[in-house]
């Protein structure tokens, strides 16, 4: 996990490194050696006092032939990933020590975290997309992408949100949702935030979401003069 700049440049060297995690120095040098080798990353011109490296896109792992295949030659940034079409997550700076060198949380506690924020979208859903996570009319809605590929069960998962909420990482939230019937499709427009004692619009329902307690300055900025949740 790199913390990058918006042109997909981190610091390089061991000094960096060793403030978030405890490796010996002789065993970062064979590994930075060998995401060199991979072309994985790239050392560049050195700024000032300090000396960056480029971050590429992991390349695609061919099972069958054992194999790895670069997608592109392009380094990680938040506009290369969407031209590319590649799945990603982003996470807040304010989260870096939960990930790199906190020890409240163990690893599966964090995979269950950046889940959260692969499908939290501030326009689009409020937090957490409701297909993946969501009560409503006292029934806990759960898909299993969301817990299978972590060889969790559903009860697991649930104990890992219940953590996540009392370290105030997460949060339940109470919105507004209209439901569209679309062809074959049901489909979900979340239309805000429900505040206490207020009327819910006929043909709305309320649910609740999941919402990542720190979020990406981005999708804050972009909801700001804007009080309606944009559908999904």
């Amino acid at each position: 996990m790199f913390r990058t700049d918006r042109n997909g440049q981190s610091y390089a060297g061991y000094q960096e490194y060793r403030q978030h995690n405890h490796v010996p120095k002789a065993s970062f040098s064979k590994i930075d050696d060998a995401l060199i080798q991979k072309g994985l990353i790239s050392i560049i011109q050195t700024r000032g006092k300090r000396t960056y490296m480029n971050i590429y896109f992991l390349p695609v792992f061919d099972e069958l032939t054992g194999m790895s295949y670069p997608i592109t030659n392009s380094v990680r940034t938040k506009l290369n990933y969407r031209h590319c079409r590649v799945p990603f997550i982003m996470v807040p700076a304010t989260l870096e020590k939960w990930f790199l060198s906190s020890k409240l949380l163990t690893v599966t506690e964090k995979k269950v975290l950046l889940k959260c924020y692969r499908y939290n979208s501030l326009m689009y859903f409020g937090g957490v997309d409701p297909s993946v996570y969501r009560e409503e009319n006292g029934v806990t809605y759960i898909s299993p992408r969301f817990y299978e590929d972590l060889y969790e069960t559903e009860s697991e998962l649930l104990d890992i949100i219940d953590r996540l909420i009392d370290l105030e990482l997460l949060m339940k939230v109470e919105v507004v949702v209209e439901y569209i019937d679309f062809e074959f499709d049901r489909l979900s427009r979340i239309k805000g935030d429900h505040t206490l004692g207020s009327a819910i619009p006929e043909g709305c329902s309320l649910i609740t979401i999941l919402r990542p307690k720190h979020q990406v300055k981005d999708d804050v900025l972009a909801l700001k003069g804007d009080d309606t949740i944009h559908a999904a």
